[in-house]
């Protein structure tokens, strides 16, 4: 199983989604789960900082 995600970002709220499939190849109708997370009060963007900001929003999706 494969989990894509991708995080969005309006001033300090963000939204994450997340799309489970099996393989690489897979087209639309093969997505198995799609997993959407909001979240309020994100911290600030910080230029090499990745895990302050984007890896919350991608534990959080996971969880």
């Amino acid at each position: 199983m494969i989990l894509a995600i991708d995080v969005y970002y309006i001033e300090n709220q963000a939204k994450t989604v997340g799309i489970l499939f099996q393989h690489w190849t897979n087209t639309k109708p093969d997505i198995h789960t799609v997993i959407t997370d909001y979240q309020n009060n994100i911290a600030p963007y910080q230029s090499g900082q990745f895990y302050r900001r984007e890896l919350a929003m991608h534990h959080s999706t996971i969880s």
